[in-house]
């Protein structure tokens, strides 16, 4: 066992330069996908009206960059604990109220979009019925819209802790499932558009984004709650970079569109998501709070990583220590033992 820990983990991996990579795929991946969003998709359907050399290298380069995340995040031995630090960070505080705010205002108007959508349906004289709101999307955008909310207070939360540097948050083991349970029902709705996704790329990217958002918001959850965290950590990066990067791919290129006074390019049916960017930015947050760190020349690093080898061959040299001297103590003893015992005069 102890040889396979060896040669499963590299002690001088870190994930610091596969987000350095990452960062630098999404330099190179929004400015291609922005020119295929202004002159290879149709803005009013959001299909390809045609292909050049960029659909191919944007692929390329999206799945380079997942493969070498789950490579890099699994072998690297320089992971910190699987727990929370229970620090004061200003800038993650930050980056969560602003993720709040995205979440609540991106599903406070969902909600009242589905309820509007469900009142003209009824005025129209047909009877409400499950089958139709699950075929329509109505139900699912509803649940997505309820458990988005639920996620927003979560996050909330998560902010006031980082503000105050206090670990409250990770009592709050039921409403950190909200993200995830949002980003189902996020990718049900999706799925219930007949719409195939190798047409509109957009939608691809999307569901991409949502699989690895998933994955992410439960290791968060495991991980803050302290449920089976001992296997989430690597877990943790692997999802964490790759929502992050094709997060960016979807909610920056349309970004790019509104600030640049081009939004007639953002296809109506696939806005631009301001609570998949504001996603895309706290997964980096939580990535980089927690962030393997080297111990500093004074050593007064509070936290120091320390990697999988090195902590195995410290076990071995405790347990090794713990059993020196035994032999001699052993013979001693036999000495002993072997002497004749004088009788009492």
């Amino acid at each position: 066992m102890a040889n396979s820990k060896k040669t499963m983990k590299i002690g001088s991996l870190s994930p610091v330069g596969m987000m350095v990579i990452a960062a630098v795929a999404t330099l190179a991946a929004v400015p291609l996908r922005t020119f295929q969003l202004t002159n290879l998709i149709d803005p009013e359907t959001g299909f390809w009206l045609s292909r050049d050399l960029t659909v191919p290298i944007l692929y390329i380069l999206t799945a380079v960059v997942l493969v070498l995340a789950f490579f890099l995040t699994l072998l690297s031995g320089t992971l910190s604990r699987p727990t929370f630090p229970e620090k004061r960070s200003v800038p993650m505080g930050v980056v969560s109220l602003l993720t709040a705010v995205a979440f609540a205002y991106e599903n406070v108007t969902l909600l009242m979009g589905s309820i509007r959508s469900i009142q003209n349906y009824r005025a129209g004289g047909f009877a409400l019925s499950a089958s139709y709101l699950m075929s329509s999307g109505i139900g699912p955008s509803l649940l997505q819209a309820v458990f988005g909310l639920l996620a927003a207070l979560y996050f909330m939360i998560v902010a006031i802790c980082m503000f105050q540097g206090n670990g409250a948050y990770k009592k709050s083991r039921i409403l950190a499932l909200s993200p995830v349970l949002w980003a189902i029902f996020r990718l049900m709705v999706q799925f219930v558009n007949p719409i195939r996704y190798q047409n509109v790329s957009q939608l691809l990217f999307e569901i991409i984004f949502l699989c690895f958002a998933m994955i992410f918001f439960l290791s968060f959850a495991r991980l803050a709650s302290g449920v089976n965290e001992n296997s989430s950590m690597w877990v943790l990066y692997f999802s964490g970079i790759a929502s992050a990067f094709t997060g960016f791919i979807v909610a920056l290129a349309p970004l790019a569109l509104l600030v640049t006074g081009k939004s007639a390019y953002i296809c109506p049916s696939y806005p631009m998501s301001f609570a998949i960017l504001a996603y895309s930015l706290f997964a980096t947050g939580v990535l980089m709070f927690n962030m393997p760190v080297t111990m500093p020349a004074d050593g007064n690093e509070e936290d120091p990583v320390v990697s999988a080898d090195a902590a195995e061959a410290a076990a071995e040299d405790v347990a090794g220590k713990t059993t020196d001297g035994m032999p001699e103590k052993m013979e001693l003893a036999d000495e002993f033992s072997a002497k004749p015992v004088l009788p009492a005069e």
